[in-house]
């Protein structure tokens, strides 16, 4: 869910103090008139459909405001990656960092401090990631290890994900997918780690497309 640092009216007049005034009607539909979260939208228009919204978690000025993806059905607030998803083909025997082949890591266009006032007002984070790849022959796949944005490297006990996975999955062409959640739901995780922002890849791969999903906080 939810949580407000401030009431509704205090939002409003603060944020008016150094960007136009707010209304039912303007509120998150420009950086110039951002909302101070999803749930400030939804207060002062319960009609908004799911959908993206310009807010600003610290309540400074329309500058640093950030956009994202609100839920209102499930009280989620949603931010992309960039880029989205990649692929990598012919890669040597050793592991490798992501962020060293492609020159950056992944980022999601938004302030440490945003982000940091986003934590605050929510408890709970979630993030999915699905990537596709393509062994050496005759070698047993290995997961991919992700790296939380506080430094953590985040990887889940993949035994019966991988069990499963041979019965979905293209043996005789070594191809393997899978999605991983990472969510502070089942105790895992904690919100400090998320998003992701680089991964290890497994070494013996020849190929691998990576699709990464929305932080989604609540």
């Amino acid at each position: 869910m939810f949580v407000e640092l401030m009431d509704i009216n205090d939002i409003t007049y603060h944020t008016s103090l150094c960007m136009p005034l707010l209304t039912p009607y303007n509120i998150g539909l420009s950086r110039y008139t951002p909302a101070h979260s999803c749930s400030h939208i939804h207060a002062l228009n319960t009609s908004r459909p799911d959908g993206y919204y310009w807010v600003d978690p610290n309540l400074g000025c329309a500058s640093d405001g950030v956009e994202v993806y609100c839920r209102f059905s499930t009280g989620e607030t949603c931010l992309s990656a960039n880029p989205s998803n990649f692929s990598l083909s012919t890669l040597s025997r050793a592991p490798h960092i992501l962020s060293e082949i492609t020159g950056h890591k992944i980022s999601y266009q938004i302030r440490s401090t945003q982000l940091s006032f986003l934590r605050l007002m929510n408890s709970e984070a979630v993030q999915n990631v699905s990537y596709h790849w393509r062994l050496q022959d005759g070698l047993v796949p290995m997961p991919v290890a992700f790296r939380g944005i506080n430094g953590d490297t985040l990887q889940l006990d993949m035994s019966m994900e991988l069990s499963s996975l041979a019965v979905k999955s293209d043996v005789l062409d070594n191809h393997f997918s899978i999605t991983q959640e990472f969510s502070t739901f089942d105790s895992l995780y904690i919100i400090e780690q998320l998003p992701i922002v680089d991964a290890v890849l497994p070494p013996d791969i020849s190929s691998i497309t990576i699709y990464m999903g929305p932080l989604c906080l609540s």
